[in-house]
């Protein structure tokens, strides 16, 4: 009966995605964006993706996602491929969750279903697939290693798996491989203890397997050190908000959401010190080992946690992150111990009525993000292949990367990627040079804008169509670009709040 149930509420998870009309994450469209430039760089000889970009040379470790989706344009839309992929994201979450609390202990099966809070993340809804796709090789390589426990590298099969598993999540997500590694060098100690010569030989093979990632995940850190400018650290106090707020589990930054999270850590809270109660009073030697493991994962996450600066200059959203596995390890060790029926009913309805109610939550937030995104797309269907379009659309922080989705056809550049001047995404402006964009008697590079080309070849690219947003920030701020709007282009649709503009012939 569990697996069924199990995978029904899997599949049920994935009804939005395909039920609304334009569901969307935060970063979604940037990533199908790029990847659809990649898939035109890859199979198609000419037009303006080969003009403006080229790949990494520099295998980044934040690609699986992109090449993914690469691979499901061979099949799909690049629409219907999101689609497939944000779809078996959450399925494949379920399973890797399950798969890795099960591999620690059978103990308390009830709690696999709290897999599904934990997938509608932060993470989650901001569209982070490379580091999805980091986070399910990271629970499916911890989860084997646990089922392993002592007689890792017994069998040559474990040597392939740790090799391909530490490089898919090196190529996901720098984050997941790190903790990766970590995470099996604790498992060492935690399984060997004071035998020092059996714990010394399992991390010279771990290291041996992962030496050629580790040297790119060091060259790719020196790399990036030259890049960030500055390093944001969070205050204690914001620190411990989130902490009580379980933030990492509060998609779209809303009071509505916190109530729900809330309940969500006062009850892992409860079952954490039934845990422990239960764990001390009556020890087992095969919980006592994994116990060991827990605590210290989840004091070195702890560590983290207050340690690692929350943004860099090039990105970040870190402890919200750490946070996420400080859940997982405390859900594992909870699931360590049986607990009365009781208490399983009473955890699982006040966690799955919290969870409930923060999907309905992101039903309605969802829906009404749709809609807009809808509007570019019925403006891009406007838009004639072979063009170059820049969007002035800068009005929420969740809508930053909407205009993107205007690009999904051949040969359109949209001048907003926020990937492309970044060194840690498989896709960049040309280094050599790209056309410059011009529109007559206007300056875009006088600082207004961002994320365009900045190394020009001995070309220009005239712009060809405009999408304004009526809220856009930047707009006002440039007086010579709506007197050339008025002169030089013509309003050919409006959707919303948005206008489209086509240059006059």
């Amino acid at each position: 009966m569990d697996p069924i149930l199990f995978l029904a509420i899997a599949l049920a998870h994935t009804l939005p995605v395909f039920l609304i009309d334009g569901f969307v994450t935060i970063d979604g469209p940037a990533h199908l964006y790029n990847s659809y430039l990649i898939y035109q760089l890859l199979f198609e000889e000419a037009g303006l993706a080969h003009q403006f970009y080229e790949l990494n040379s520099f295998w980044v470790p934040n690609a699986s996602g992109h090449y993914l989706l690469v691979f499901l344009q061979l099949i799909f839309s690049p629409i219907i491929a999101e689609k497939v992929l944000i779809s078996g994201l959450i399925i494949a979450q379920a399973y890797a969750l399950r798969y890795f609390w099960l591999s620690f202990s059978k103990a308390a099966i009830y709690l696999v279903y709290l897999a599904f809070p934990l997938i509608f993340s932060l993470t989650f809804f901001f569209g982070f697939y490379n580091y999805t796709v980091g986070l399910v090789f990271y629970l499916l390589l911890l989860g084997y290693a646990i089922r392993r426990w002592d007689k890792l590298f017994d069998m040559k099969q474990d040597y392939l798996f740790l090799f391909v598993f530490i490089g898919i999540s090196y190529f996901s997500h720098s984050l997941c491989f790190g903790l990766a590694l970590l995470s099996l060098f604790l498992l060492s100690i935690s399984i060997y203890g004071k035998d020092l010569k059996r714990a010394f030989y399992y991390n010279l093979k771990l290291g041996l397997i992962a030496i050629p990632f580790l040297i790119m995940f060091l060259l790719y850190l020196f790399s990036m050190e030259a890049a960030i400018s500055e390093w944001i650290y969070s205050s204690p106090a914001e620190l411990w908000g989130r902490f009580t707020d379980v933030a990492t589990l509060v998609a779209f930054s809303s009071a509505e959401e916190v109530i729900y999270t809330q309940i969500i850590g006062i009850v892992l809270l409860v079952l954490l010190i039934l845990t422990i109660v239960k764990t001390f009073g009556k020890q087992e030697s095969g919980i006592s080992k994994k116990w060991r493991f827990g605590i210290y994962l989840l004091l070195l996450l702890i560590v983290l946690y207050v340690s690692l600066p929350e943004l860099t200059s090039d990105g970040g959203i870190i402890t919200f992150r750490i946070h996420w596995f400080m859940l997982l390890i405390v859900i594992a060790m909870i699931s360590t111990q049986r607990q009365s029926r009781l208490v399983k009913v009473m955890a699982l309805i006040a966690i799955g009525f919290a969870h409930i109610m923060l999907c309905t939550y992101y039903w309605d937030a969802q829906t009404g993000r749709a809609q807009d995104l809808n509007h570019y797309k019925a403006l891009g269907g406007q838009i004639q292949p072979n063009s170059v379009v820049l969007p002035l659309c800068d009005f929420a922080w969740d809508r930053k990367h909407f205009s993107n989705i205007v690009g999904l056809k051949p040969n359109t550049i949209v001048l907003y990627n926020y990937e492309a001047p970044k060194a840690y995404f498989p896709l960049k402006y040309k280094q050599s040079g790209s056309p410059k964009p011009i529109i007559e008697g206007v300056d875009l590079y006088d600082g207004h804008l961002n994320f365009l080309p900045k190394v020009f070849n001995d070309q220009s690219r005239q712009v060809d169509y405009l999408i304004i947003h009526k809220h856009d920030r930047k707009f006002p701020q440039m007086p010579e670009l709506k007197e050339s709007l008025e002169t030089n282009y013509e309003l050919v649709e409006k959707k919303g709040s948005l206008s489209l503009y086509r240059m006059r012939d």
